[in-house]
Parts: C-alpha cells; structure tokens; sequence
C-alpha cells in the first residue's frame, strides 16, 4: 500500500482512476498467474508443499501475496469507488472554461511547460509531462497535441530557453523598477 499511495498521482480524476485500474490489474494477474497456489493455499492443504513451494522464501512470498491481495484489492477498490462519487469533474465538458487565453506563440508555452516539468516543480515532480501541457490546455484555452515536436524545435535553437530568459528578465526588470 506504501508504494501505491507514494506513487498516487496528484490532479485529475481521469489519471486517478487510470493509476488504480492499473493496479487492480497488476493484482489480478499475480492472481492468474499464481492461481493453483493461491488455491492451494486457501483449502489449507499440505500434500504437494513440495511441488508447490520450492524454497522457504518462495512459500513466505506466495503466502504473503495470497493474503495481502484482498486487502489490497480491497483498499485499492474503495479508493477507485471514492474518485467514482467524486465532486470534481471528469470530463472537459464539465468543467468551467477558463476565461484565460495563451496570446503569445505555442512554442514559448511548450518551453514553459517542459521548463516546469524538468524542475520537478509540479506535484513534487510526478507528474508526467502530459498531464502538464493538458493542464496548461485547460487554463489556457489551447491546443497543444503536438508539443513533442514543438519541443524538438525548441532544442534545435541557437538558445533554446529564449522564453524563459525572456521571462526572467522582464521580471528583474519590473523589480528594479519598482523597488529602487
């Protein structure tokens, strides 16, 4: 459960539910592919401990994974069932359309958001570079289905981060202007 819960992803519904259905799934094939000795297991039985069980740390593991899974589908479960009567929409449709416009070229916000990714700046660093630019797509009202290739574009140039320095310098430059 630790490293389920550590590696829980921050944001949407949508990526919530898709890391879970991921797990349960993870957990039913340890199920299929372990199922004569989680069987085994279940009915008590001892006969063919041997055939079943080749060392003590094999057993030790088998065992543990036969009664950890329905605690763990389980938990696993309720969380997915909680993200299903969630208040928070799931779809853009529901969602408010942000009253907020990207005026300045993709390729600068393509920048800035592999600039926030690469800082590890958003959601203590797990999130994925994906889950940024739709964010970004959201807040913004744009499309940015190709930022792969716009970044390509972005490494290709003489100064690759142009935007962020430019970003940076007209920050210190109302500091100044303001503080001094």
């Amino acid at each position: 459960m630790l490293r389920f819960e550590s590696h829980f992803p921050f944001g949407d519904v949508f990526h919530k539910r898709r890391y879970i259905r991921e797990h349960l799934n993870s957990l039913f094939s340890v199920f299929k592919n372990n199922k004569d000795q989680f069987c085994y297991l279940k009915n008590n039985k001892t006969t063919h401990d041997s055939l079943y069980f080749i060392n003590e740390n094999l057993n030790r593991d088998i065992a543990a994974a036969f009664h950890a899974l329905p605690i763990l589908e389980n938990y696993i479960g309720q969380k997915l069932k909680s993200l299903y009567n969630s208040p928070f929409p799931e779809t853009s449709e529901q969602i408010k359309k942000s009253e907020l416009s990207w005026t300045d070229e993709k390729i600068n916000l393509v920048e800035l958001t592999y600039a926030l990714h690469y800082c590890k700046c958003i959601n203590h660093g797990r999130s994925h570079i994906k889950q940024i630019a739709s964010g970004f797509e959201q807040l913004f009202n744009v499309n940015m289905k190709d930022y792969n290739r716009v970044f390509i574009d972005i490494k290709s140039r003489k100064k690759p981060a142009r935007f962020l320095e430019t970003l940076s310098g007209s920050l210190v430059k109302q500091l100044e202007l303001n503080f001094n």
